[in-house]
């Protein structure tokens, strides 16, 4: 019993440091994976770092959206990613160069390559809509808060 306690005690501590390290960077860009995909293997690079690699997606029909989610916060010299898959959460140190992000998504080994432009939006949807519905993708820009009704 005494162990479960100091182990939650830890949980508990390391998650407040998590939130304290988010909460001190500055939010630079949002990738989340959108609608239409149906137990997809997916890899995605960012400037040749692996941010997924081949993992089974499938989107939510309802919400349009899947579970899975990479954000980029940038403070002084230190940024983070950090990606959400389902209940999951990993954080990394990283860097990109803002001026060059070439995002690769391969769907189904289908590689798909895109140079994102953050003027357009900070919040990137990888679409998998497409008329053969498994090798495609397809980029949409949004600012603001994305929500779905």
């Amino acid at each position: 019993m005494r162990k479960l306690i100091i182990l939650f005690v830890l949980f508990i501590i390391s998650c407040s440091s998590l939130d304290k390290k988010i909460e001190k960077n500055k939010y630079v860009f949002n990738l989340s994976i959108g609608s239409c995909f149906k137990k997809d293997k997916v890899l995605i690079k960012l400037n040749d770092t692996i941010l997924l690699d081949n993992i089974l997606v499938t989107s939510d029909e309802d919400s349009g959206f899947s579970n899975i989610w990479m954000t980029y916060y940038k403070a002084n010299k230190e940024s983070i990613m950090i990606t959400q898959l389902g209940d999951k959460k990993q954080m990394r140190k990283t860097h990109f160069d803002l001026n060059t992000l070439l995002l690769e998504v391969y769907r189904n080994n289908q590689k798909n390559t895109f140079y994102l432009d953050l003027k357009k939006g900070n919040h990137i949807v990888i679409d998998g809509c497409d008329e053969g519905y498994k090798r495609k993708v397809y980029i949409n820009y949004y600012n603001g808060v994305i929500t779905y009704e």
